[in-house]
């Protein structure tokens, strides 16, 4: 179950479950930073549920996602695209 995990004013790290990568468990985790204007910045998505996905609204608007490669890609279009109006990194725009 992912849980946000506070680290300094106004970030956040998402704990998220492991996946299957090569046959191995690979944790995964985001980062998420509240900019100055309350939009949210997402680092490296994981897979989010219904309850996580209201829980993050409370915090900012999300923004802006980075997948920092391609593997991400596929995380980021079921767990986090719905909420994006800008994207950056190698999510296509929906």
């Amino acid at each position: 179950m992912a849980a946000f995990v506070p680290i300094a004013e106004n970030i956040w790290i998402i704990e998220g479950s492991n996946v299957s990568f090569h046959g191995f468990p690979y944790p995964t985790r985001s980062v998420v930073v509240r900019l100055q204007n309350g939009d949210l910045w997402i680092w490296s998505p994981i897979e989010l549920g219904a309850n996580l996905r209201n829980e993050i609204q409370t915090f900012g608007r999300p923004a802006h996602l980075v997948s920092p490669n391609k593997i991400h890609h596929f995380i980021s279009v079921t767990g986090m695209r719905h909420f994006l109006t800008r994207s950056f990194g190698d999510l296509p725009p929906r």
